[in-house]
């Protein structure tokens, strides 16, 4: 039985390929969950720096707008990379 490619590498029952695709699964994971956080923090001092501008009256609902998808984007991405067990090789 063939197990799914994974990055275009077809592998028999051998459990070393296995390991490495579920490996490399993990580190998508953890990648994904790093550019979220990136993201998240990118939006956060977005909203930041509109609110120090003078991000009074009329901006409120586009400062409101960075700050809580920053703060979704940066959580989920923090989420993702604490809960991704990846064991060091």
């Amino acid at each position: 039985m063939l197990v799914p490619p994974v990055f275009g590498v077809v592998c028999a029952k051998d459990k070393e390929c296995k390991a490495n695709q579920l490996k490399n699964k993990h580190m998508e994971k953890r990648i994904l969950g790093i550019i979220l956080s990136i993201l998240g923090i990118t939006g956060l001092i977005l909203a930041a720096v509109s609110f120090m501008n003078g991000g009074g009256g009329k901006h409120i609902k586009s400062l409101l707008v960075y700050a809580v998808l920053g703060a979704i984007f940066f959580f989920a991405g923090i989420g993702l990379v604490r809960n991704t067990n990846d064991k060091a090789t």
